[in-house]
């Protein structure tokens, strides 16, 4: 007796193995897309919690400098101040570098870190404007810009006017007035007044 096929004799048995081997390649497939997901899922949240962990710990730095501000402010510890407001200013600068280029895959954590460090550079412009009032030289030697309300001015040598303060002078080019003005230059150690400092112009 002669069959044409396997089929012939046991069709419902064929047809049951076929679907069964489908069903399996479907099953293998959902696992292997499942799997995938898993592993790019793993890598998502180990990347995103690196840099949210990162921008963490570099805030809780800002923080404790922050801290540390009240202690030397209160005795009047100016070098202190500068130097924490040095070292929060490069903290800062680390954070607004990770928040730019990185919490984008965190947006809630990103748009919150987005306005810390916007409070932090308003926090470190204010006790800067305080040092500098206070004890502007701890900051001879370097560039600086800032708000100054002269309480005289007086013609200088080479054409320069002299606007000064309590315990800075600023070299100008023209008669400032008595009104607060932005002022910017390099600044340096006063000869005459102890503990005095003189702003010259930019080079």
């Amino acid at each position: 007796m002669n069959f044409a096929s396997l089929q012939d004799l046991f069709p419902d048995v064929v047809t049951l193995k076929r679907l069964a081997s489908s069903s399996s390649v479907k099953v293998k497939l959902y696992a292997l897309r499942f799997s995938t997901l898993l592993k790019w899922t793993a890598v998502y949240l180990a990347c995103a919690g690196t840099f949210s962990f990162s921008a963490f710990i570099l805030e809780e730095g800002i923080q404790l400098l922050s801290f540390a501000q009240f202690s030397a402010s209160d005795t009047r510890q100016f070098h202190l101040m500068k130097a924490n407001l040095d070292l929060m200013e490069e903290i800062n600068g680390k954070l607004k570098f990770i928040n730019t280029y990185f919490m984008w895959m965190v947006p809630p954590q990103r748009m919150g870190y987005g306005y810390y460090t916007r409070a932090t550079d308003n926090y470190i412009a204010t006790l800067k404007a305080e040092v500098m009032a206070n004890d502007p030289s701890v900051y001879v030697g370097e560039r600086v810009s800032l708000l100054f309300a002269p309480k005289q001015v007086a013609a200088g040598q080479n054409g320069f006017w002299i606007a000064s303060n309590n315990n800075m002078k600023v070299l100008l080019a023209e008669n400032p007035g008595m009104g607060a003005i932005q002022v910017a230059g390099l600044l340096r150690a006063d000869p005459v007044v102890r503990g005095g400092v003189i702003l010259t112009p930019a080079e």
